[in-house]
Formats: structure tokens, sequence, C-alpha cells
């Protein structure tokens, strides 16, 4: 494993907490028409389902590019541009993630047609952070688990993900 800088581990930590989440989806959009969902269990459940299934697609494109695994039909909107701005800079910047990331714990936030918020628990302790040469660069201070507050949108009876929000607390 390549060692840091201290100088530069902060930057780095933030860059890899903001590439898992850009990864995970990020942004905003705007509001549609209210879902069909009989009550709350069900808008969670439906929520769940559709943010394990894009934490399986990013997975599967991560360890195989050439998958016809398309994270990006999960996204809308703002959260859509953000997951290929973010990309784009890793592509630039020469890192990659590697490593799967698992759902480790899924809560109801709040339904308020049509959006649903859950707060997700992300265990990245398997995602490292690589660089051009395939150097490690994940900062040692990378926490393992990161709660992030999505928001799904209903879309025509389709939930997409129009925001996902790092929170500060531990999970």
């Amino acid at each position: 494993m390549a060692t840091v800088s201290p100088m530069h581990r902060r930057p780095l930590a933030l860059l890899a907490a903001a590439v898992l989440a850009a990864s995970l989806g990020t942004g905003c959009a705007p509001a549609a028409e209210p879902a069909a969902f009989e009550n709350d269990d069900e808008a969670f459940a439906a929520a769940e389902a559709t943010y394990r299934a894009y934490v399986d697609a990013v997975n599967e494109k991560q360890e195989d590019p050439d998958s016809t695994a398309d994270p990006l039909s999960f996204l809308s909107g703002h959260a859509l541009e953000s997951s290929i701005r973010s990309e784009q800079r890793m592509k630039s910047e020469g890192i990659r993630l590697s490593g799967a990331s698992t759902l480790a714990e899924v809560t109801l936030a709040e339904v308020d047609f049509p959006d649903v918020v859950i707060t997700a628990c992300i265990d990245a302790s398997a995602t490292r952070v690589l660089d051009a040469s395939d150097v490690d660069i994940t900062p040692i201070d990378r926490p393992d688990r990161l709660p992030l507050e999505v928001t799904l949108t209903d879309r025509a009876g389709t939930l997409f993900i129009t925001n996902s929000v790092a929170k500060e607390a531990t999970c």
C-alpha cells in the first residue's frame, strides 16, 4: 500500500467519500405525480429494493466495465448528472474504485409522495481507491461504513434515485 503524506490524507479522504457517494447516486430532481403505494411500508419496500438493485449494478459495473449492468438507469435528473461528472473526474484524475460495497442496513426516514427517503448504511470496507498504477491510495482514516440519506422519487410508477447525501453520523 502506498504511503500518503498527512497533508494529502484529508483531501483524499474527502475525494474517496465523494467518489463512493457519487457512485451511489447524488443530486436532486423535480417532483413527479404521487406514487400509487398503499402505505408507507409498501413505499419503503419498493425504495429498499430499488436501492439494493442499484448498489448491485454499481458493484457489477465496477467488477466488469463491459457488464450490461447499468447503474445510471436507476438515477434521474441532477443525480444522473452528478454521477456522470464524478465518473469523468475519477477518469481524469486516474483513480478508480475496486471491490464491492454492500448495503448493510436500510431504514425508512420519511414518505412524502412522490418522494421516499431512506437512510442507508453502506459497508465500504471491501472497497479500495486505486490510482492509475493500481496503487492503493485509500485514506487510512476512511470509515468502513458510510451513512447516506437517499431520496427516491416516483415517476410514473418507477422509483429513481434523485438525491444521496452523506451523513455525519455513524452506522
